[in-house]
């Protein structure tokens, strides 16, 4: 009864871990975040700190640091679900 939920979460694990980020990945999700932001009327304090998300995760992905380019990309998205 209990090993069915567990198999099914190593499973789960095993496939997020085979997910590739990459360049595309990045690529990808940052357009589509910036038709997300295009469509919000934010504040200014929310631009900047999204301003500072995006350049941050600019400056990942140049350093072909796409998991942290990622975390900034998933910080503006939770601004953007606000």
């Amino acid at each position: 009864r209990g090993e069915a939920p567990l198999a099914e979460i190593d499973a789960l694990v095993a496939q997020a871990q085979a997910f590739a980020i990459d360049r595309d990945f990045i690529t990808a999700k940052l357009e589509r975040l910036n038709r997300a932001m295009a469509q919000r009327d934010l504040p200014p304090e929310a631009q900047q700190r999204l301003r500072r998300n995006s350049q941050e995760a600019l400056s990942h992905t140049l350093t072909g640091r796409y998991d942290q380019a990622n975390r900034e990309l998933n910080a503006i998205a939770r601004l953007l679900e606000r």
